[in-house]
């Protein structure tokens, strides 16, 4: 949610006052497409919630890691987690 209102915030600034927002006041890494691990999530229905919550999660970790150019400070801010917090989920879901 936060990402979201820093890149309103963002365009608004770039637009300046009073203009009209469009695709070139926003950042075209926010339009991605989602990670391929993300694709066809409950398309079989075998998998146990647990764990495919646990594949997003470590695959959205992995994704802010590399928009954060592996600043863990930065990604744990930006995913709202203290970095204390982001330590333990990479822990826990193996991301290096």
């Amino acid at each position: 949610m936060r990402e979201l209102e820093n890149a309103i915030l963002r365009a608004l600034v770039l637009a300046g006052r009073g203009a009209e927002l469009g695709e070139q006041h926003f950042d075209p890494l926010a339009a991605e497409a989602p990670p391929p691990e993300l694709e066809g999530l409950a398309a079989s229905g075998e998998e146990h919630l647990r764990d495919t919550l646990a594949r997003v999660e470590a695959s959205l970790i992995r994704a802010a890691l590399d928009r954060n150019a592996g600043h863990r400070s930065e990604t744990a801010r930006r995913l709202g987690l203290t970095r204390e917090g982001l330590y333990k989920k990479m822990k826990r879901f193996h991301v290096a």
